[in-house]
């Protein structure tokens, strides 16, 4: 268990991204941190404790929404399961006003700090209707997890007139919209081997619709077609944990097979891996920023370490693919068992720390997946924690099976 304690921490994806100028390498910190003070944040008792906990916790969220949105969830999730656990243990807790107002001090100051943001763009006379702004960039990716999507701008009529998947009234809102000097965005779902139906959003910003819109209609679908929804879901589940193949032509739009490797990934494989390996001086780029590019390449000298590295590859690639595939079952294995001993618990710290692990590496790919989030390299973030659970469950299990059996 030491060893593969050990492990977590130097293996090649962690190591890899450790030396590659990705915004991973900062999240993974920043995820360990988070998970650190949320845990020993139980034991908090002074006021001077209490804030610099909270002020860690607002700066914190804030500053993991500009380094990448997603990443809110490496300090929201452990802040919540924290909270959720000493209410569960002391349901007269006298710090429970003060978890909340920490939790909602945070989510109020990130808000506000975007809303600061972007009427610094404003100012500075930055188009920020271009379809990258927040709810834009939320709304692309919202549909492009669907699968059984298909997804067109339109701004001539003419090109759905004679479209019959669409009603005269939906076309007729469609034109009204078109005249307005607005775009509509076509909805095509499908089941992968032919069209179900078809529905339009309006353009809000860019070529994007809201946010708002975008959820509103993969809900509508989902109670038409749940199989298409949570198949989409579970596809991208399957590509964030690297189970399954993940596939692109342009190395912008993704997608993922049905055929499962158990061996190989893709961009912790490109990107992490190629850190180690001798043949491969430097990653590609387009041969129009060589120029600029060429003053960061940096020749890779193998020394004994990064060969031995190399070695170690596949059983990564396994405890990577697996660990956070199945860190919701762990979840469900661990609280079960805590069910069944009842009151009799040994080591509750531990308990509560393995949860902590397993459900930031568990929801993180969760909310991922239903961002339309799919490339394996944004669950790196997830490998420590997952695999760090993995082993505090064992160990839990282990001390109070030991301690139930030597009762007897």
């Amino acid at each position: 268990m030491y060893l593969l304690c050990s492990y977590c921490f130097i293996n090649p994806i962690v190591l890899g991204y450790y030396h590659t100028l990705l915004t991973e390498y900062v999240a993974i910190t920043l995820t360990m941190s988070s998970l650190y003070m949320s845990w020993k944040w139980q034991k908090i008792q002074t006021k001077k404790e209490q804030v610099l906990y909270s002020l860690y916790f607002i700066i914190g969220l804030t500053f993991a929404y500009f380094l990448k949105q997603p990443y809110i969830c490496i300090i929201l999730i452990p802040m919540i399961i924290s909270i959720i656990y000493s209410l569960i243990i002391k349901k007269k807790n006298p710090k429970k006003i003060y978890y909340f107002t920490t939790l909602l001090t945070s989510i109020i100051v990130m808000i506000f700090s975007i809303f600061l943001w972007n009427k610094l763009l404003e100012y500075k006379e930055v188009n920020v209707k271009t379809g990258r702004d927040s709810s834009g960039m939320l709304s692309r990716q919202l549909l492009n997890a669907i699968d059984g999507y298909k997804v067109n701008v339109i701004e001539n009529y003419e090109e759905i007139k004679s479209d019959k998947y669409l009603t005269k009234k939906e076309k007729k809102n469609i034109k009204k919209v078109l005249d307005s000097k607005s775009k509509v965005l076509i909805i095509t779902i499908h089941n992968g081997k032919k069209t179900l139906e078809k529905d339009f959003l309006t353009v809000k910003s860019g070529d994007q619709a809201s946010a708002t819109d975008a959820l509103l209609e993969i809900a509508n679908t989902f109670f038409k077609y749940p199989k298409i929804v949570i198949r989409s879901y579970s596809k991208n589940y399957c590509g964030l944990s690297s189970l399954c193949v993940i596939t692109s032509e342009n190395d912008i739009m993704y997608s993922v097979s049905n055929h499962i490797d158990l061996l190989h990934m893709y961009e912790n494989e490109r990107i992490a891996y190629k850190t180690f390996r001798k043949e491969q001086k430097y990653f590609e780029y387009p041969e129009e920023t060589e120029e600029i590019v060429s003053y960061y390449i940096s020749p890779i000298n193998q020394g004994i370490i990064a060969r031995l590295i190399t070695y170690t590859f596949k059983i990564t690639s396994i405890l990577f693919k697996f660990s956070i595939f199945l860190s919701g079952l762990f979840i469900i294995i661990l609280i079960a068992f805590r069910i069944r001993i009842k009151k009799r618990i040994k080591d509750k710290e531990l308990y509560l720390l393995s949860i902590m692990l397993l459900s930031t590496a568990f929801l993180t790919t969760v909310a991922n997946s239903l961002s339309g989030a799919m490339i394996d390299r944004y669950s790196a973030i997830c490998f420590i924690p997952s695999l760090l659970g993995f082993v505090g469950m064992v160990i839990f299990i282990s001390k109070n099976i030991n301690r139930k059996e030597s009762k007897k």
